[in-house]
């Protein structure tokens, strides 16, 4: 009786999250219930010093973050640095290496240590070997998953105990439609990507059982950026339906989606619709589509990093 009762109120709740989901997805940004703005917290960027990460970086100052920023690039580090400072925020830089885990561990330290501790961690540090499998050395590719993956679980595994203390917190992971959609030449991008929002899904999943209701993960998912150097040879069909992005756009809804509390966040929405049709379209359907849209040959392998 009581695992009948169990499975009948999920239905309800699942039938109610459901209805009530569709309702604030047509409901205006100003209709929608008050936002953080992040203003006592501590915001840490990895892959702050271009790209995307500089346009997170930015948008996370304006909401009056202390910022702390991370990359491998010192000079273009600091420029962001200087840029943020002038817009009246506190700001702290460190020359790390996301994918290794002592460094990440010890710049970690550093700051709770010496600033605080980090309540929004946005883990935006990516690479992109841009060749195909038999192209690509033992090396590039264990460095494409040291990035794109197994970065996440140091950077979380950091600053997550705080935000377990006290039940708060907000952990943004930077991952890709690429995590659904398998394109020639991004063998190892694709498959980090793939392991990246599993990692994000199954985190939320951790928290919820255990009652860390207050600490919001947020997996984002955009197309190629056409303004950043890692899709600069990106070439796709069908350019009025799946046109590049800017990086200011993707960030400007990241931040939107971190306060309202979203979870998986696929950009453009036409890539919902593509998730969604993958899951019971015959494979070779599918073959079709990533076709058209130019998925087989959408990389520019001289572009490799």
């Amino acid at each position: 009786m009581n695992r009948l009762l169990r499975v009948v109120t999920l239905l309800i709740k699942f039938l109610f999250f459901t209805i009530w989901g569709a309702i604030r997805a047509c409901i205006p940004r100003w209709c929608s219930k008050s936002r953080p703005d992040f203003s006592a917290d501590i915001c840490l960027v990895t892959g702050a010093a271009q790209g995307l990460g500089r346009q997170l970086a930015i948008k996370f100052a304006e909401s009056g973050s202390t910022m702390v920023l991370w990359d491998i690039d010192q000079q273009k580090l600091k420029a962001v640095a200087e840029e943020i400072t002038e817009m009246g925020n506190e700001v702290f830089t460190d020359v790390v290496d996301c994918g290794n885990r002592h460094q990440v561990y010890r710049a970690a330290k550093k700051i709770q240590k010496d600033i605080g501790d980090v309540a929004v961690l946005v883990n935006n540090a990516g690479r992109l070997s841009g060749q195909k499998i038999w192209e690509s050395s033992d090396k590039a590719i264990e460095k494409t998953f040291q990035v794109n993956t197994l970065a996440h679980f140091w950077t979380v595994k950091a600053f997550l105990p705080w935000m377990m203390e006290n039940d708060y917190g907000y952990i943004v992971q930077i991952c890709s439609v690429c995590a659904f959609v398998g394109g020639a030449g991004l063998t190892d991008y694709c498959a980090s990507k793939s392991a990246a929002v599993m990692f994000a899904e199954t985190l939320r999943t951790e928290l919820r059982a255990a009652n860390k209701t207050g600490i919001n993960v947020t997996c984002v998912c955009p197309s190629h950026i056409g303004d950043t150097r890692m899709f600069a040879g990106v070439k796709t069909r069908l350019q009025w339906l799946f046109r590049s992005l800017r990086a200011e756009d993707v960030a400007d809804r990241t931040l939107r989606a971190v306060q309202d509390g979203q979870f998986l966040v696929a950009i453009p929405k036409l890539f919902y619709v593509f998730i969604f049709l993958k899951g019971f379209l015959p494979t070779r359907a599918v073959d079709c589509i990533q076709r058209i849209v130019g998925a087989d040959d959408a990389i520019d392998s001289s572009h490799s990093q």
